[in-house]
């Protein structure tokens, strides 16, 4: 019962270092959209990430961005713009908020298995997944 007890101590620590360590956003994450598959052929997305079309207009390909966290402000690099805005980060509740071209976004952050992988998640259900990245991108 002892070692039961003991194990279970561990595991909480353990998780709530992870927890805690996670929610350290500064910094330059690799940020991509996750797409669903809508009803009727459609697909569902942040319109966060940019998005291209083929040249017959038939498929969408959502390009990644580079978030980079700093001081209470989140600049988004994508390949062809880079845009600043402020952001609010409750720690209680895991919530990050920010405006982008006058639309409001509010994510919940999830927890991964480490803390260099986030994901971000909107009330609509969408997902934006993070990985921490150690450079300054070039553009």
């Amino acid at each position: 019962m002892k070692y039961l007890f003991s194990f279970i101590v561990l595991l909480s620590s353990v998780l709530c270092i992870a927890q805690n360590s996670s929610a350290k956003l500064a910094g330059y994450w690799h940020a991509t959209c996750v797409v669903e598959q809508a009803i009727n052929d459609g697909v569902s997305f942040c319109k966060i990430c940019p998005i291209a079309m083929n040249t017959n207009n038939e498929e969408i390909k959502v390009a990644s961005v580079i978030f980079n966290f700093n001081n209470k402000k989140l600049t988004i690099i994508s390949p062809t713009d880079k845009t600043t805005t402020d952001i609010q980060y409750t720690s209680q509740t895991n919530l990050l908020t920010f405006a982008l071209q006058e639309i409001r976004y509010d994510f919940k952050l999830l927890v991964v298995e480490d803390a260099k992988k986030i994901i971000l998640k909107n009330q609509d259900g969408q997902l934006i997944y993070l990985e921490r990245k150690d450079f300054e991108p070039t553009n």
